[in-house]
């Protein structure tokens, strides 16, 4: 064997046993740039003032990362500049404040409430259990709907000189504003 001759074999074992070092250096590289070049996507930021119950819109919020809160409502005021975050939006749009007033919750079947178009502000006559009607045409505050029931929150219409016996109101329904009478209803 010569002096200065590397025999072939040998540097073939050298080169074998430099590969689980080079994948390693490799991977710690490759890590290491996802990390340093990884970018948070900045949380969307109103580009103006934007009021309570406001819905976004395409032009209300700066940053790519607002597609999925256009169409939403503000549950409260954000100043511009302000971050807007999930938590700060919702699907519906809130009630609009009432005054003081006296209310009833009255239970109606689902499809009664789709047939006659109750919802939130539409105007309503309230039934007794005899289909009489129960004061005058009134406004209902709001609705709430499970797969079977809607529990309909209406105001109570004046009655001067008439006080409101709760029981009064047990077994009554609803009929949307376009009846006259109670005993219209379908």
């Amino acid at each position: 064997m010569k002096i200065g001759h590397i025999d072939p074999l040998l540097c073939i074992v050298a080169a074998a046993r430099a590969i689980p070092l080079l994948i390693y250096l490799g991977l710690v590289i490759w890590i290491v740039s996802l990390v340093s070049g990884r970018s948070e996507t900045p949380e969307p930021v109103a580009r103006l003032a934007l009021q309570r119950n406001h819905q976004i819109g395409h032009g209300d919020l700066q940053t790519p990362a607002f597609a999925a809160l256009v169409g939403k409502y503000l549950k409260q005021d954000v100043a511009a500049g302000e971050k807007v975050t999930a938590a700060m939006l919702q699907d519906t749009s809130l009630p609009a404040p009432m005054s003081n007033t006296m209310a009833a919750i009255i239970s109606i079947p689902l499809q009664a409430s789709k047939t006659a178009g109750i919802k939130a502000d539409s105007d309503v006559q309230i039934c007794d259990r005899n289909n009489q009607v129960f004061g005058g045409l009134t406004k209902v505050i709001s609705v709430d709907c499970d797969e079977r029931l809607c529990q309909v929150t209406v105001k109570l219409p004046k009655m001067p000189g008439q006080t409101v016996d709760p029981d009064a109101l047990a077994g009554a329904s609803l009929v949307g504003g376009q009846y006259q009478n109670c005993s219209a209803r379908p």
